[in-house]
């Protein structure tokens, strides 16, 4: 009987550290919804006059799509865009894909890395990426804009169009001519 308990008990205390380590594991919280602070400047775009006005108004959505959840995803989000900058693509991605696994349903970490791997040629996982970055946030108008361009380069032209006048639809302001520039043949 005695060989029986010990085992068991050794089993038990492993299984009990096992548990401690994975609750002290911190989660990500659910990102920020800012759902009214967004209505409220969307609305503001849609009555704005003013290009600068407009331009002032979209980098305030921008800011709020690039707050992350906690401080721990706001540090990987920003190893991730200063690695990207410094040209460091192993580095960035290792920031971003360890935000991505930390917090898969915030956005920008999808946007992010979308960003490096537009840099990087590959279009097909930028693309996939910006899906996943608007399935999370369908109005996050930055990855709507760049999903714009990374159809432009792919050829699709007829699906640019349409993520464009959804962009324009939302904010009438967005800086596209940065993102498309004017080139023949492309009927943006």
């Amino acid at each position: 009987m005695r060989h029986f308990i010990i085992p068991l008990l050794f089993t038990a205390a492993a299984n009990g550290v096992q548990a401690a380590q994975t609750e002290a594991v911190p989660s990500c919280p659910p990102p920020m919804e800012f759902a009214e602070r967004k209505a409220d400047l969307l609305a503001e775009l849609q009555q704005t006059r003013s290009r600068a006005d407009g331009l002032y108004l979209t980098r305030h959505l921008v800011e709020i799509f690039a707050t992350a959840p906690n401080r721990e995803a706001q540090k990987l989000l920003e190893q991730g865009i200063a690695r990207r900058q410094a040209m460091d693509a192993e580095g960035a991605t290792e920031a971003l894909d360890q935000l991505i696994a930390y917090c898969p349903d915030f956005a920008e970490g999808y946007r992010q890395r979308a960003l490096l791997q537009q840099g990087e040629g590959d279009l097909d996982g930028a693309l996939a990426d910006l899906d996943r970055a608007l399935e999370a946030a369908p109005d996050h108008l930055a990855a709507m804009a760049q999903r714009v361009q990374v159809l432009v380069e792919l050829g699709r032209d007829e699906e640019a169009r349409d993520m464009r006048a959804a962009v324009l639809g939302l904010n009438p302001w967005m800086p596209l001519e940065k993102i498309v520039p004017d080139e023949p043949g492309i009927l943006l």
